[in-house]
């Protein structure tokens, strides 16, 4: 047939395929006999496995996060990269990452196929707020105005009552004299502690 090559001493022929196929081939003896062979070609695979990252944290945070590659196919885990941990079903691949990375890893399919997933974290932050020494203010009324500023964006919806954020500083005013512990979150969750405390510089009782 055509696309075939008989062997040197006629008894064996044979055709190599490129993709999967079904087919009948019909051969034929010296004296014209007819033989009908079926040939099925069903185990190539030549695409590489269609992949997708997911996070398991995307907004600021001071957790570590896991990254997860799912296939549309099983991937070979004789080939998974170190660091990685296979899914029982093979289906997927997960990693988790204790700081921000970026970098690209290679995954491979049963038959071998390459795929190449970029994965980027930039949003693991585990580092308090840094706060500046508190600076007093005294205002016309006699009340103080404590301002501290704070190397970062705070969580405003943590800031405690009374006092207010802006422009990197977070302040509030007293009209008496008073002692506080001011406890500040950052947008990751980290927490920062200042102790507020200076009488003498109110005026009023």
């Amino acid at each position: 047939p055509e696309g075939w090559t008989l062997s040197d001493d006629g008894m064996s022929a044979s055709k190599t395929y490129d993709a999967n196929a079904e087919e009948t081939v019909t051969f034929k003896d010296l004296a014209g006999n007819e033989a009908a062979v079926s040939v099925k070609i069903d185990n190539i695979d030549k695409t590489a496995p269609e992949t997708e990252v997911s996070y398991s944290e995307t907004e600021p945070t001071n957790k570590d996060v896991t990254v997860t590659v799912t296939s549309n196919e099983a991937l070979d885990a004789a080939e998974i990269p170190e660091g990685w941990t296979l899914s029982d079903d093979g289906m997927s691949a997960s990693k988790t990452y204790e700081a921000n990375a970026e970098e690209t890893v290679t995954f491979k399919d049963l038959a071998g196929n390459e795929a190449a997933v970029s994965v980027k974290i930039e949003n693991i932050d585990k580092t308090p707020l840094t706060l500046g020494t508190p600076e007093y203010v005294e205002n016309a009324d006699g009340s103080v105005t404590v301002k501290i500023k704070t190397d970062s964006d705070i969580d405003q919806t943590r800031i405690p009552e009374g006092w207010a954020y802006a422009d990197g500083y977070v302040t509030k005013t007293f009209e008496k004299s008073a002692e506080e512990l001011l406890t500040l979150y950052d947008k990751a969750g980290n927490l920062s502690l200042i102790h507020i405390s200076e009488p003498t510089r109110l005026a009023l009782i």
